[in-house]
């Protein structure tokens, strides 16, 4: 009997032993399809945004997660931003690389697996008060590049299955997959930095035809300042002109006593002898052919100093 009872015993333990084999191989046969909906994906899909969203709800569905998120770090502002998060609204979560359980991740290279992240004091809950989500578990690590070179992080949030918890099946999971994607990750960073780059480039020409427009060769400006130069001139020779009739005539009537040549000179300084003007019609013609040489001769010794200026600037901006 007693022989009997551990003939049981055995078959019990090989059961289990089965069992546990079946569930591993189980296992095994569904990270083996994951990775290879994975690799379908990194080559089918040209989209850059489409296919990490795709390869998010890959991830997520494995590992029973309510949400995957891939972050890119940015090397001009140093932040970690979301290219897709799956489950939020689309536009970018931007965290500083050296804050929340992700920046340190990001900074130290290590894998964290938290089972309560208001529990654990690297936490970072502004996100979660931004979105309206609530982190419980999660799920983080680095994405390096075949250069070794830390270029994101992902993260894993809210295990849905057994006790809300990541597995060490998780980790090894999330562990092989990054080190397949990280080139692919690596290469739409750098399509990232380059279309941003771009876009900078765009602005930066914009405001430079802005810049060329005003102190071009063949430009408005260019025309208005050629009208100035000839209007400043002849204003000038005019304006002068008008001053010395004035400034004579003006010293003949101070000094000459004689009625008929007295008036005479008035009359010049005045303007009276000219088709009868009135004194101020003749003041205020000189006031305003002279205001036009002035104004004309700012503009002209203004313009030089301007485009100078410009210039300078157009050449910090192509730096």
């Amino acid at each position: 009997m007693a022989g009997i009872c551990r003939h049981g015993d055995d078959v019990t333990s090989d059961l289990e032993s089965v069992r546990r084999l079946l569930d591993e191989c189980s296992r095994d046969r569904a990270r083996l399809e994951a990775f290879l909906r994975v690799s379908r994906l990194m080559n089918a899909e040209v989209d850059r945004a489409r296919l990490i969203e795709k390869i998010n709800e890959e991830v997520r569905d494995y590992l029973a997660a309510d949400r995957f998120t891939v972050f890119f770090h940015d090397t001009d502002t140093d932040e970690l931003y979301s290219f897709i998060a799956t489950g939020v609204h689309r536009g970018e979560i931007s965290i500083p690389s050296d804050q929340g359980v992700a920046g340190h991740v990001y900074q130290s290279g290590e894998t964290m697996c938290v089972a309560d992240a208001y529990e654990d004091p690297r936490f970072n809950p502004d996100v979660d008060k931004r979105t309206g989500y609530r982190t419980r578990s999660l799920l983080s690590m680095p994405i390096v590049n075949r250069r070794g070179m830390k270029i994101g992080v992902v993260q894993a949030l809210n295990k849905k299955t057994g006790d809300g918890a990541f597995t060490p099946d998780d980790v090894e999971f999330l562990t092989q997959l990054v080190e397949q994607v990280s080139d692919l990750l690596d290469l739409l960073l750098r399509k990232e930095e380059l279309a941003r780059k771009n876009a900078a480039i765009q602005e930066a020409m914009s405001r430079l035809a802005v810049y060329d427009y005003l102190i071009g060769e063949k430009t408005v400006t260019k025309v208005a300042v050629r009208w100035s130069r000839k209007v400043h001139i002849w204003a000038s020779i005019v304006g002068a002109i008008f001053l010395l009739v004035m400034a004579v005539s003006g010293i003949a009537v101070e000094h000459i006593h004689a009625p008929i040549e007295n008036a005479l000179w008035y009359n010049i300084h005045t303007g009276a002898i000219a088709l009868g003007l009135k004194n101020w019609v003749y003041s205020d013609t000189v006031g305003l052919v002279l205001a036009a040489a002035t104004v004309t001769g700012v503009v002209l010794w203004l313009y030089p100093i301007v485009t100078k200026w410009a210039r300078a600037r157009i050449k910090r901006k192509a730096r």
